[in-house]
């Protein structure tokens, strides 16, 4: 796999590899890099101890994800939240998950990573919009910003009953109940079926409420791998107790480039 995409912030193009163990064949996952920061999403391949073989040279920041909305600065300890940011050049902010979105945040001119967690209760508590704040707080440019999301469940898998339904409707930006019908429909939810489920598409509520903040849809990148489908992903829906942990992270590495 190896594609490019030029970003909004510059002429710099961004480039995505599969990333591959250093000494064997094995797939672990895939390498998005743009100018010196690099994102890895990692498969099931990609181990806590492939981790370290791999990445040896770097700082790892963790946080105990909870399903909720909060944002905090990166550090060495374990602290409860769903989203942490740092300036600190080789930190690896790591995110884990297992049909929840890995989304990451590119900030260049303040040097600045974001790395969040997000299930449909991440969308529901607008963790995005809490942690696009907290990059403006930073001085941070919307217009500059650069969005990652990785491998998560896809519409087509996802099916939640009528509360949640009415809970993710609530979450979306009240500009797009405006759109197109065919846009609309594409990204949030289909009728229910015999099941009386409801299909819901978390990229597109999250991507909408990403350029319900200024941002442009060219801003946003995504590396579109369905979970629940595809067996090289950890699933929990497919799996249950049995299912791993997708391992992912966003660093900038030592000196930024000019821009």
């Amino acid at each position: 796999m190896d594609k490019k995409q030029k970003s909004l912030s510059s002429s710099k193009e961004s480039s995505w590899v599969t990333l591959y163990h250093p000494e064997q064949n094995l797939d672990l996952g895939v390498l998005w890099q743009w100018d010196c920061y690099k994102i890895v999403f990692g498969n099931r391949h990609l181990t806590e101890a492939e981790f370290s073989i791999t990445f040896p040279e770097i700082t790892v920041s963790k946080i105990k994800q909870i399903h909720s909305s909060k944002v905090v600065l990166a550090s060495t300890e374990l602290v409860e939240a769903d989203a942490h940011f740092t300036t600190r050049a080789q930190v690896a902010l790591q995110i884990k998950t297992a049909d929840c979105m890995p989304i990451f945040i590119v900030a260049p001119e303040t040097h600045t990573v974001m790395a969040i967690h997000s299930g449909w209760r991440g969308v529901v508590g607008k963790i995005v919009e809490k942690a696009m704040n907290a990059l403006v707080q930073q001085e941070a440019k919307i217009s500059s910003l650069i969005v990652v999301m990785g491998p998560h469940i896809h519409k087509q898998s996802f099916e939640v009953d009528q509360p949640v339904w009415v809970e993710l409707m609530d979450a979306i930006p009240v500009d797009f109940h405006h759109m197109s019908s065919q846009y609309y429909e594409k990204i949030v939810i289909e009728a229910p079926v015999e099941t009386e489920k409801y299909k819901v598409n978390l990229e597109g509520i999250v991507r909408a409420q990403f350029m319900a903040m200024g941002l442009h849809n060219e801003q946003i990148q995504s590396f579109s791998k369905d979970t629940m489908t595809d067996p090289l992903w950890h699933s929990h829906r497919r799996d249950r107790e049995q299912s791993g942990r997708n391992i992912s992270f966003v660093m900038r590495e030592e000196a930024p480039n000019t821009l």
